[in-house]
């Protein structure tokens, strides 16, 4: 019989912890299969929950496991066209491992967490911090460094570069629109420009004139952590409260990738942020010094709108919704916030009348022809044909959808960014110790839910969209724990840890499984840099896979080769190949060695196969 003292009683806890660590990372990066990974997680939690000596009680467990389900059945329901065993089977993996952690975490022999955890300050939260910029800069660049991998980060690198000469875009000739258009770009007044607001392609301007674009997004998401760590610390003074909330915004896939990438999420986190920082100041203020805070604070969600409009309209909302709160609805404030408000407001009209010749009137509308404007009815996205026509995809988009859109905007985004649901199971605590406060946690969820409330009103439901509500949701998660540690500090640091640990394993197996996608994806822009490092400048007609007209597989190799008409420094002109445009678009382009390039094929995973390429002849007929 093993005693208390049993070495092997003393090291199962780790092994359960680098084994579900394991089956996380293998079955979230695609190495082995989930046929495999299921079993063992199940066998695995099993074996944990009865080699627990002290277990928590079956009513609590049974709470926080109703929970966890039940937000991952909120996300298969809002799924349900894709409902399958497979996605089913998904879920459940993930439920096992984050219980096995919980588990482990829960062990006695581990009274170090609370002593570390005890230890935080501000020297450890910096060193914190700079682990974790450096992670995220070293990871970007396992992934190809300063490429993009989207259509969107292209546009935005487009609209960096040619909107810093003319607002409007880069000038063509009308004829070449069904040869350089693409996905998320119109053609006004002869000038070619992407769909998007100001405020991030001005802002990547910037760091690129500083030689520094290539780690922009990097830079800004460290940024953000800073201003996370320090606005939760004017909220609760607790350095391991910082700690956590810093961890918990850190870890999810949707920072490593989407915050660090040339997409806006990062830009427009920062700015909401710092919008926090200064409204909550500004509550704490009198004077000529509040008056002014409440001006910063309307400033920066007024940037905020140039960046993401939708974003910055409920940033509007809920900064007025904070002077009612914070009892400071008076008129200096107001009037202070108001003018704010205006100050990037008033520009950002401008540049759409500049570009679309109406001030209330964004790129989207030009480029998707209306059909991706908040609300319900005919929804839908612009495409284009072999021959460079624009074709709408179009359904129709009804208030039952925004409902489900809702439900798939939250489940999701919980889901994703923190396996096992921390808000739901710190609920389960709350509730079952009778702590939980309505007023004050209520208002922080109402503020969370404001972001995935605004999207489900936009047809195109990712979590993606509202990436920007997950440091705020992590600084309350991180506050509603630091509430509890006082009353039960075993389990909620369980909990916390094991969310953590879960939520950057799986967020690394991700990496794993994407960094294999992007090389496929790499390899199309490297191929065009070693003709061009060979034949000078070029002009590369993209054609999609051969025998395939589906349009997503016809152009993503055109959207992945924009990025060369993004950067003219490159000397590579990227376009649709139009047979009839050829000859005239050869003539127009003198000095460019043509190139005829044929995408490969885009597997279910994401991966592309690889292309075909082909040099022309300088003149003649092809």
């Amino acid at each position: 019989m093993r005693t208390r003292n049993d070495p092997a009683k003393a090291l199962w806890p780790w092994a359960t912890l680098i084994i579900a660590s394991g089956l996380g990372f293998l079955g979230l990066s695609g190495s082995v299969a989930l046929r495999y990974t299921l079993p063992l997680s199940l066998i695995l939690l099993v074996f944990t929950y009865v080699e627990v000596r002290d277990k928590p009680s079956p009513r609590f467990i049974g709470k926080i496991f109703i929970l966890t389900v039940g937000i991952s059945g909120l996300d298969l329901l809002a799924h349900r066209a894709a409902l399958s065993v497979y996605s089913i089977a998904v879920h459940a993996r993930s439920i096992f491992l984050f219980f096995s952690i919980v588990l482990a975490f829960w062990c006695r022999e581990w009274i170090w967490i609370e002593k570390y955890s005890k230890a935080w300050n501000a020297r450890r939260a910096a060193v914190l911090i700079l682990l974790i910029s450096f992670a995220l800069i070293g990871l970007r660049w396992m992934l190809g460094g300063p490429q993009s991998f989207t259509a969107d980060e292209n546009i935005y690198l487009f609209q960096s570069y040619h909107g810093s000469h003319d607002l409007r875009g880069m000038k063509i000739e009308p004829w070449l629109e069904p040869f350089l258009r693409v996905r998320q770009t119109y053609v006004r007044d002869g000038f070619l420009n992407g769909q998007y607001p100001p405020g991030w392609p001005f802002v990547l301007n910037l760091f690129h004139l500083i030689g520094l674009s290539s780690i922009a997004g990097s830079l800004i998401c460290t940024a953000s952590i800073i201003a996370l760590t320090y606005w939760v610390r004017m909220l609760r003074g607790s350095w391991e409260v910082a700690a956590i909330a810093v961890c918990l915004a850190a870890t999810p896939f949707a920072q490593l990738y989407f915050n660090t990438s040339y997409l806006s999420h990062g830009i427009s986190t920062f700015f909401a942020l710092t919008a926090a920082i200064s409204a909550l100041a500004a509550s704490r203020s009198s004077g000529h010094q509040g008056v002014g805070l409440w001006f910063l604070a309307g400033s920066l969600v007024s940037v905020l709108a140039t960046v993401r409009p939708l974003t910055g309209l409920t940033g509007a909302i809920l900064l007025l919704g904070w002077l009612w709160i914070s009892d400071r609805f008076r008129f200096s404030a107001i009037a202070a916030s108001s003018l704010g408000l205006s100050l990037f407001g008033l520009p950002l009209l401008f540049f759409n009348w500049k570009t679309t010749s109406h001030p209330l009137q964004f790129g989207y509308e030009l480029a998707q022809g209306g059909l991706q404007s908040p609300g319900f009815g005919l929804r839908g996205s612009i495409g284009f044909s072999p021959e460079g026509v624009a074709v709408a995809d179009v359904w129709s988009f009804s208030a039952l959808d925004g409902l489900l859109a809702f439900i798939e905007l939250v489940a999701a985004s919980v889901s994703t960014f923190w396996p096992g649901g921390l808000i739901l199971v710190l609920l389960a605590i709350s509730l079952d110790r009778r702590e939980f406060n309505w007023r004050v946690s209520g208002t922080w969820i109402l503020g969370c839910l404001s972001l995935p409330a605004a999207y489900a009103l936009y047809a195109f439901s990712f979590p993606r969209l509202v990436v920007e509500g997950l440091p705020f949701a992590a600084a309350g998660s991180a506050i509603w724990a630091g509430s509890l540690l006082r009353r039960d500090h075993r389990m909620t640091r369980a909990l916390v840890y094991a969310t953590i640990v879960t939520g950057l394993v799986f967020s690394l197996g991700r990496f794993a499984h994407f960094q294999r996608i992007a090389q496929t994806r790499n390899l199309y822009v490297e191929m065009v840099k070693d003709l061009r490092d060979e034949y000078g400048p070029l002009l590369v007609f993209v054609r999609g896979p051969a025998g395939d007209s589906e349009q997503s597989n016809y152009e993503h190799g055109l959207e992945a080769l924009f990025w060369f008409n993004a950067q003219p420094e490159q000397a590579v002109v990227v376009g649709r190949d139009v047979e009839q445009l050829r000859s005239r678009v050869r003539d127009h382009y003198p000095g460019h060695m043509p190139v005829l390039f044929r995408s490969g094929g885009e597997g279910l995973n994401g991966a592309w196969d690889p292309p075909e390429v082909q040099i022309l002849l300088r003149s003649g007929s092809d």
